[in-house]
């Protein structure tokens, strides 16, 4: 090589690092990686705070909603601080669910020592089991146990007899954590067949509701007319107890049925796409795993029953809902429409559900 270049290559030779500059740079390196982890536990902490501060302040809500006295909310609230303190929507999930706590609850002596006697507890929480459970309902907040099911209500049993089954008209007369006891005056007649663990089926069909099959157990003869019967969870229509609602845009295709499909429907809960043909579209602005409303130029009436689909963004298309009109108004010049579910798939209604929670928990975070 010509001697004149070796000056000016000399100038471009790469030297390799030195020990002290590697070892700079990774420990550089480890730091940087380091403040990014702490920086993501962070954010994922916060999360984690803002989701339960949610659920807390709807759960304080909901207390508001029920018409909890202050002793009764302290009381519910002590019992979600104790065993459900990051998701206290939890304890109220179902009957069962709250009536386990408490039973655990009341067993604990150092709890009670410091928050009254077992007795006025019970009795409190007894007071808040009603106003949740018994009170009212979602329309579509479908029955999983027969502790949900109020005093004074019917049931009617199918007992099996000699000459096949035998309809009895029974009256709900307690419906304790334990037992759900049934009065009916042709009970004295079958004395013989109300044994202990005597297995029956219950029927319960709930006001604007449907109707519930259900396996249901002797636990005790009471007198003539009354028997005490163990709780039943075998439901076959199984569902959340309340649905959130949130604020949405998207479109929705609405089909109109006739009054006597409609009719159809409501006796027999069942209904043939085929038989609609009058469609029209709306926008979508509240959704729950329980309702809808949305705003439309076409004209409705309270009470018309529609097959809905729900168009969404990004592939989400929820089909087979059967719903009815329950309230329209007009506002800012335009109709708006709130339609609760009739009929949902069970797959249909998790999806909702999924949805609605999903798109509730990124707007918290956000917020």
């Amino acid at each position: 090589m010509d001697q004149s270049w070796e000056g000016i290559l000399e100038k471009f030779r790469i030297e390799p690092p030195s020990e002290e500059a590697l070892y700079f740079y990774l420990m550089f390196g480890i730091m940087v990686i380091g403040l990014l982890i702490l920086w993501e536990v962070a954010l994922t902490l916060r999360r984690k705070r803002k989701l339960m501060e949610w659920e807390w302040r709807w759960f304080h809500r909901m207390a508001e909603a029920k018409d909890l006295s202050e002793e009764e909310a302290s009381k519910l609230v002590l019992l979600a601080q104790y065993y459900f303190k990051k998701s206290p929507q939890k304890l109220l999930h179902s009957i069962q669910t709250f009536d386990e706590t408490v039973k655990k609850f009341l067993s604990l002596s150092e709890v009670l020592g410091s928050n009254g006697s077992k007795e006025e507890t019970a009795e409190i929480l007894e007071a808040v089991r009603e106003k949740y459970f018994f009170k009212d309902f979602h329309a579509n907040d479908n029955l999983r146990s027969t502790r949900q099911i109020p005093p004074k209500q019917s049931i009617r049993l199918t007992v099996p007899t000699s000459h096949g089954a035998k309809f009895l008209h029974t009256i709900v007369t307690a419906n304790t954590t334990k037992t759900i006891s049934l009065f009916c005056e042709d009970f004295s007649k079958l004395e013989h067949v109300m044994i202990p663990g005597a297995p029956f089926t219950g029927y319960y069909w709930r006001e604007k509701d449907a109707g519930y099959h259900f396996p249901l157990s002797v636990k005790q003869l009471i007198d003539s007319k009354n028997v005490e019967f163990k709780h039943s969870e075998d439901f076959s229509r199984k569902q959340r107890r309340h649905f959130y609602r949130v604020n949405i845009h998207l479109t929705g295709r609405f089909f109109k049925i006739s009054e006597e499909d409609a009719q159809y429907f409501i006796q027999n809960l069942e209904f043939s796409e085929e038989t609609t043909t009058v469609s029209f579209l709306g926008k979508i602005v509240s959704l729950s795993g329980g309702g809808i409303s949305f705003f439309t130029d076409v004209k409705c009436e309270n009470d018309a029953i529609l097959r809905i689909e729900i168009l969404g963004k990004k592939g989400i298309n929820f089909k087979g809902i059967i719903g009815r009109i329950v309230r329209i108004r007009e506002v800012a010049g335009r109709t708006k429409v709130y339609v609760e579910f009739l009929s949902v798939t069970d797959l249909g209604r998790d999806a909702i559900v999924q949805f609605v929670s999903k798109h509730q928990r990124v707007k918290t975070l956000e917020d």
